[in-house]
């Protein structure tokens, strides 16, 4: 790169998962060549990237008419999103930071079921028989006749965030608080991107977003070291517990077009009592904090460079995650990457890894 070439803006708007990973993988890997700006008006720990519960495992949107081409894409993000974390996880103190574990789940079923979508996407699949369910070492409801174990990462986004953050600021990266009313506001950037999650909705006009209410508790006083949760077809009303670092994370709900943020105290006793009749262990535990915040939803996510006319930066969207978005956050950033690099010509190639 010659010392007189001017190097490229960039500005990326939205500071959770999918705009701190964006962020860091461009000032990773084009460092030299961009300048590269994230705005947002929530940083971590204030963003829903920083409420979630942090199992890398996909699903498709069981809500309305879903992209054909939606199944695809969320195997591939995910499979990325696995690699990166394959990588991260190869250095210990890395792995120690940002808290990121590999665990066994239990899927817990009522009865066989077809196989899910996702099971080539996680580290490892075994169907369970009845006796199986019946001789696992944490105890679960007898309702429960079948299960699907698997093994995936947990990535803790509260450690996560600040890590992907202090990355990107080393790479030179640039953050600014604010909020943003209209990309007509980087009007002299080379490029923007996307990443306001349910803020789209007024960003850019995009009604197919809506948010889905998930409530969340931590509880202490209780040890388990693997993931349980139900299915819906045997379950109508959702149940995870989830193992962190330091507690267990336990939900949850599904609340379509819910904006209320505050946790709800019914809500927490019914969270819990489900909880704990799926896993009996779990009454030896104490609730020691909730929280609830709004996933994104979207029939299909938005990853895609806007075709505009005449003169204005490139814009990229990346947003309608729905509650997926720390298992498809690598993956995303990755073609989100390679959208930069077509727009504005760059010359060395993404590479896959931090």
């Amino acid at each position: 790169l010659s010392l007189n070439m001017e190097k490229r803006r960039v500005a990326i708007i939205g500071a959770g998962i999918m705009g701190l990973s964006i962020g860091t993988l461009l000032s990773d890997t084009h460092g030299r060549e961009l300048d590269i700006t994230i705005v947002a008006d929530k940083f971590t720990p204030e963003t829903t990237s920083d409420k979630s519960g942090g199992q890398i495992l996909p699903y498709i949107p069981a809500s309305g008419k879903v992209d054909p081409g939606l199944e695809k894409n969320i195997i591939r993000w995910t499979a990325a999103t696995v690699r990166h974390l394959q990588e991260l996880s190869r250095d210990p103190a890395t792995a120690e930071a940002i808290h990121l574990a590999r665990v066994t789940g239990y899927r817990l079923l009522g009865g066989k079921a077809p196989l899910p979508f996702w099971r080539d996407a996680v580290l490892a699949f075994k169907e369970l028989g009845e006796k199986e369910v019946e001789g696992l070492k944490v105890k679960v409801s007898p309702k429960y006749k079948h299960a699907w174990m698997y093994q995936t990462f947990m990535l803790e986004c509260p450690s996560y965030l600040p890590w992907l953050m202090e990355r990107f600021r080393r790479n030179g990266g640039l953050v600014e608080c604010k909020k943003v009313s209209s990309l007509s506001e980087f009007d002299g950037y080379d490029a923007v991107i996307n990443c306001a999650g349910l803020g789209a909705r007024d960003l850019v006009g995009d009604a197919s977003v809506y948010p889905i209410r998930g409530q969340i508790l931590a509880l202490k006083g209780v040890n388990l070291d693997a993931i349980y949760e139900n299915d819906k077809d045997t379950d109508p009303a959702m149940v995870y517990i989830f193992p962190w670092k330091d507690e267990l994370i336990i939900g949850g709900t599904a609340d379509a077009n819910d904006w209320s943020t505050e946790s709800d105290p019914q809500t927490t006793r019914d969270i819990y009592a489900r909880c704990a009749a799926a896993v009996p262990k779990l009454a030896e535990g104490k609730v020691v904090r909730t929280w609830a915040g709004l996933r994104p939803m979207r029939s299909t996510v938005r990853l895609e460079m806007e075709k505009r006319q005449g003169r204005g930066p490139a814009v990229i969207h990346c947003y309608g995650h729905g509650g997926q978005g720390i298992t498809l956050h690598w993956g995303c950033a990755l073609d989100v990457a390679k959208l930069v690099e077509t727009a504005l010509q760059l010359t060395t190639p993404t590479m896959a890894k931090l």
